[in-house]
């Protein structure tokens, strides 16, 4: 039985030899290598960078943009005109992530990581286009804080990644208008898809 564990990979080639082995559809094994990968080089970093020891964004910012390089190998073009994406997501590695993406496609991204945020940047940028968010967030669910957008702003599309593919994820945001369009189980290797969904509103 092949043995799926990660190896302690120290180099990005290291992890791009390793998810070659992957099948495309085992998201899971998949993730554990990222993972993997991600906690080790930051620890790594920190080591050799004792002037960041308290400072956990220097560290993973530097291993995002690696990441990002070797996943976001895509066929699709990017878009013409910039269409302005506000991602939220508590997680900063998964927007920084998704952020490298997006941006590596022509897109402009802005970023939230709490619902504050997200509520302020909804009144301060023109012209959002699509809003890409988390469902589970901190103080609140994403249909709570899409509602509380719409009141702001109600001109832009939505998009719901989320890990809980359950039924009642997709009917609980009645409330919201117009509701999302699209939901998208978070997986390092759905970024395509990602593109694919705004490429339907754009």
């Amino acid at each position: 039985m092949k043995d799926n564990k990660p190896r302690n990979l120290k180099t990005t080639d290291e992890l791009w030899d390793e998810i070659k082995k992957i099948s495309r559809y085992e998201h899971r094994s998949l993730n554990e290598q990222i993972n993997y990968f991600l906690k080790n080089s930051c620890r790594e970093f920190r080591k050799n960078n004792p002037e960041f020891d308290n400072s956990e964004d220097s560290a993973d910012r530097k291993t995002v943009k690696e990441l990002a390089q070797i996943i976001k190998e895509s066929r699709i073009s990017s878009f013409t005109d910039k269409p302005k994406i506000l991602l939220i997501d508590d997680s900063y590695i998964e927007n920084m992530i998704y952020k490298e993406y997006l941006e590596s496609h022509n897109c402009e991204v802005f970023l939230a990581f709490n619902e504050d945020t997200a509520l302020e940047l909804t009144g301060k940028i023109p012209g959002i286009d699509i809003a890409i968010i988390d469902y589970r967030l901190p103080e609140m669910t994403a249909d709570q804080l899409l509602e509380k957008m719409q009141k702001i702003n109600n001109s832009f599309d939505s998009i719901i990644v989320t890990s809980d593919i359950r039924p009642f994820i997709r009917t609980s945001f009645g409330n919201c208008d117009p509701e999302p369009y699209a939901f998208i189980e978070k997986s390092a290797d759905n970024l395509e898809i990602l593109i694919k969904e705004i490429q339907k509103k754009i």
